[in-house]
């Protein structure tokens, strides 16, 4: 499989594109200053929600016919939470700080376009309802681990669950959307894959070299718990084969940024945590190739 000229030209037709933006937005960073907070701001706020209500609300979805891959999610998740959380004691790294890395992973920023390049519309609408799973679970459970507590306002009033039960009302009601409205909700949802990305990448240039064994470390670790948790989860579930290549590439996500947002705002190591998503994601180019040539 892995001799097939055409099944590698095809993975780097998914992978390139994906890291052409990373990089991009990495040396510009290097070069210029960049303050992404705006940026990224009005992508949580504005252009995630309307790529999550324009893809929910598509008229071939159907949430109701994937419920076997919510719960596989939703096992993933807590999953690799489980299986990291022996590897941190071992390590000796801070719970708070390395297992919400290793159970949040980045199917936002990375996620998303991989979906979409790999298996169109169809791919990065199962992809959403992941990305939906693990955001609820990220301001939920998520908050809890690292905080102690948690905020339930930052949950029923964060845009893009906002912007999802909105959708799947919609959705289920088969409520359809004006054009006037689809068109410009559409043209705002493009902005958000693009701009993550670009994100990302400026986020990378603040690594600390420091900090680089627990980002190795995890780097490895996340992906690994992950497709456990998967394999597990498929052994158990009655998902189709499409529903399982999903599964699987949700799982081998890198950790997801939000993660150092959370550490940063909550105390826990947010240097390390820094570490954990650049090392994480820099290290997803050679999990993601194996993955994908596994899965197309």
């Amino acid at each position: 499989m892995g001799d097939d000229p055409a099944l590698i030209l095809r993975v780097a037709d998914v992978l390139v594109p994906v890291f052409a933006l990373v990089a991009l937005g990495y040396f510009y960073a290097r070069r210029f200053s960049a303050d992404i907070r705006i940026a990224n701001e009005l992508n949580m706020r504005l252009f995630v929600p309307a790529l999550v209500f324009d893809s929910l609300t598509q008229k071939n979805f159907d949430i109701a016919t994937h419920p076997w891959l919510l719960l596989a999610g939703v096992m993933v998740i807590f999953g690799s939470g489980l299986l990291s959380w022996p590897v941190a004691r071992i390590s000796k790294n801070s719970i708070a700080s390395f297992v919400p890395p290793m159970m949040f992973n980045n199917c936002g920023n990375m996620g998303l376009p991989v979906a979409l390049l790999a298996f169109g519309e169809t791919g990065l609408q199962l992809a959403l309802i992941l990305f939906m799973v693990s955001n609820m679970l990220h301001f939920t459970l998520g908050v809890r681990i690292v905080s102690g507590r948690m905020h339930f306002a930052e949950v029923f009033f964060n845009a893009v669950n906002v912007a999802t039960v909105i959708a799947l009302l919609f959705s289920v009601q088969k409520i359809a959307i004006p054009e006037i409205a689809s068109v410009p909700i559409g043209m705002a949802g493009q902005v958000a894959i693009p701009l993550m990305l670009v994100s990302l990448g400026i986020r990378m240039t603040g690594f600390n070299k420091s900090m680089l064994s627990v980002g190795l470390l995890a780097g490895f670790v996340r992906p690994a718990v992950g497709i456990v948790s998967a394999l597990i989860a498929i052994s158990i579930l009655p998902l189709d084969n499409f529903e399982q290549k999903m599964l699987i590439l949700f799982a081998a996500m890198p950790p997801a940024v939000l993660n150092y947002l959370f550490a940063e705002q909550y105390g826990q190591s947010p240097q390390a945590v820094a570490s954990i998503v650049i090392v994480g994601n820099a290290v997803s180019v050679l999990v993601l190739y194996l993955v994908l040539m596994l899965i197309l």
